[in-house]
């Protein structure tokens, strides 16, 4: 029995060896996981590029975007469209760039302002310059002294000043416009829409150190015929009568009453003026620095009247002086800036007249044209100006005065300079033209009796 119970096993074991296992059908791989690319990352940094009238912490707040968020291009286009919205740019762009190892982005706005911008105010409404800016200060970060030739931007703050005005009782319409005042300058007008009466006639009462009829002749070409509203007035009462009053020492004239009143037959109004004219002042101590000459160089040239009354024509004229002689030493561009100590105790003003010669410029060649071989060395020979030389800017002119005045040429038509200025050499090149004033150029006259 054990034998037979041994086979079986063996049985068994040799069959469990030969046949094989089933497998288990295989599962499908899973797809890879796609890879997705992120459209908005953290801002780290954000600039602007081409600004310079206004700050670019104000821009930034109107673009509306802000450090730490997380923004893509849809963010950046909504802040584009907000400051093109804004009026005061011809065109925005913008560009964002990775942080190398950072999932973060820094971006900029590339900005183009619009380049004609004038001053502001408002007239003859219930609400003054000052009272409006500061209305819009919060809402209009951009509006400083200036405001863009936009018509966005002016049409926006017309009605923001209108409803300023309604709340203040004024019901009528208020208009907005880019007008030409005093000395051709551009300014940016908010008033009542309706156009003020012109004014017919000025008169001054209150003056006694300048006569009526000056004061009415010199405001004249102004005022007669121009629309009256007291902003635009006083700025001619400063542009033409204030000189007048600097130039017999009144330099605290004021005119603290300004009315008007039909013209009587003429269409129009009258103007009243109330002229406090204030005591007379007397020049101090001029100052003068920056050149480089001596105080007593300075008043040779300049002749300051010190110790008499103050005469701001004559002072600028002295001035003016010390410029010119700057420009005959080579400083063809030299600039100034007056500032008045004013002292009211003592009734004096002291000026001290800072000066900025700019880079000074020296003679290049010179080159002449209408003379022929016999005559033009003549006009060398006198030239005298060697190269390298201090360039004096009124040097051509006289040149040509004195070879009129001598006699040097018969037949001498029209004679001019032409200069040509190096800015990075800092020199001058100077042309001559000589006309004849009949057929051909002029001859040298002889003066030896030949």
């Amino acid at each position: 029995m054990k034998p037979l119970i041994l086979l079986m096993i063996l049985s068994l074991a040799a069959q469990s060896q030969t046949t094989p296992r089933k497998k288990a059908p295989a599962r499908p791989a899973p797809p890879p996981a796609e890879q997705t690319v992120p459209d908005k990352w953290r801002l780290d940094e954000l600039t602007v590029q081409g600004t310079k009238v206004y700050p670019a912490a104000k821009i930034l707040g109107i673009a509306g975007m802000k450090t730490g968020t997380r923004v893509g291009k849809p963010e950046f286009e909504a802040a584009r469209d907000r400051l093109l919205a804004s009026g005061f740019f011809e065109t925005v762009g913008f560009h964002f760039d990775p942080v190398p190892g950072q999932p973060a982005i820094r971006g900029s706005f590339d900005v183009v302002e619009i380049a004609q911008v004038y001053r502001w105010r408002v007239d003859d409404l219930p609400i003054t310059t000052a009272e409006f800016a500061k209305l819009l200060a919060v809402d209009e970060p951009l509006v400083g002294e200036k405001l863009p030739a936009s018509d966005v931007v002016m049409k926006r703050l017309a009605g923001r000043l209108q409803n300023a005005v309604l709340a203040k009782g004024f019901t009528g319409p208020v208009s907005v416009q880019i007008v030409t005042e005093a000395a051709q300058n551009m300014v940016v007008i908010f008033r009542p829409k309706q156009t003020p009466p012109n004014i017919a006639e000025v008169n001054f009462v209150g003056n006694k150190a300048v006569s009526t009829g000056d004061l009415r002749r010199t405001i004249a070409n102004l005022a007669i015929g121009s629309p009256f509203t007291e902003a635009r007035f006083r700025e001619y009462l400063a542009t033409t009568i204030i000189p007048m009053y600097e130039n017999v020492g009144r330099l605290r004239v004021t005119f603290p009453k300004i009315t008007n009143f039909p013209a009587g037959d003429v269409r129009g109004v009258g103007v009243k003026v109330e002229v406090n004219e204030g005591p007379a002042y007397d020049l101090g101590d001029v100052e003068v620095r920056g050149t480089p000459y001596t105080p007593a160089q300075i008043e040779r040239t300049a002749h300051f009247k010190s110790g008499q009354v103050a005469n701001f024509t004559e002072i600028g004229q002295s001035i003016d002086a010390v410029l010119r002689e700057l420009k005959d030493n080579g400083y063809l561009r030299p600039t100034q800036q007056v500032t008045r100590n004013i002292n009211d105790e003592k009734k004096v003003v002291d000026l001290i007249v800072d000066v900025t010669p700019g880079d000074q410029y020296t003679f290049g060649k010179l080159d002449i044209n209408g003379l022929d071989i016999e005559t033009e060395p003549v006009i060398r020979k006198m030239w005298g100006l060697r190269p390298g030389a201090p360039f004096p800017a009124s040097y051509p002119q006289v040149f040509l005065d004195r070879v009129r005045s001598e006699g040097i040429f018969d037949n001498l038509g029209e004679t001019k300079s032409q200069q040509d200025v190096n800015d990075e050499r800092h020199t001058v090149n100077v042309r001559l033209i000589f006309k004849g004033a009949g057929p051909g150029p002029g001859r040298q006259r002889p003066h030896d009796g030949r």
